[in-house]
């Protein structure tokens, strides 16, 4: 399976009509995107306005080998 994170933009924000793709560089995890709420480019990016999407690829951080299923997980911004 894949891991694939998704930072909606908070509601009062205009939202972008474009999305961002975070995607790690080769063996490394998506967690430098989401370091923590005050230091997260993901975050940072959903406020804004941007729907911002962060991917592990297969084998890596939370991701296993094989299939090609994806789990979702959505993070809302909020404290």
């Amino acid at each position: 399976n894949m891991a694939l994170w998704r930072y909606m933009p908070p509601e009062g924000v205009v939202k972008k009509k474009h999305a961002a793709v975070l995607i790690p560089g080769c063996a490394s995890n998506a967690r430098p995107f989401d370091l923590a709420p005050k230091a997260s480019l993901a975050r940072y990016l959903a406020g804004q306005g941007y729907d911002t999407w962060s991917i592990e690829m297969r084998g890596v951080g939370i991701s296993r080998h094989g299939g090609l299923d994806v789990e979702e997980k959505e993070v809302t911004g909020q404290e």
